[in-house]
């Protein structure tokens, strides 16, 4: 792995514990910002750690729902 990753224009996020928070944040964001509405979604599920660390290197944003789990 050499040089910099290329950012995709895509939301990264991993629901585990809260997948009701993500479905609803991703509801959010398209509500108030609807231009960015048709930027994909991608949900870290089954992936390999490898995957999930190329997926967030390449990804413009991830969504934390960290914070709101027990």
């Amino acid at each position: 792995m050499g040089g910099l990753s290329v950012k995709r224009p895509q939301i990264a996020f991993m629901p585990r514990k809260r997948p009701n928070e993500a479905k609803l944040r991703h509801q959010w964001f398209a509500a108030l910002c609807p231009q960015g509405a048709p930027v994909p979604w991608v949900e870290f599920d089954g992936l390999s750690r490898l995957q999930v660390a190329q997926t967030m290197a390449e990804s413009q944003v991830f969504v934390s729902l960290s914070n709101d789990e027990d």
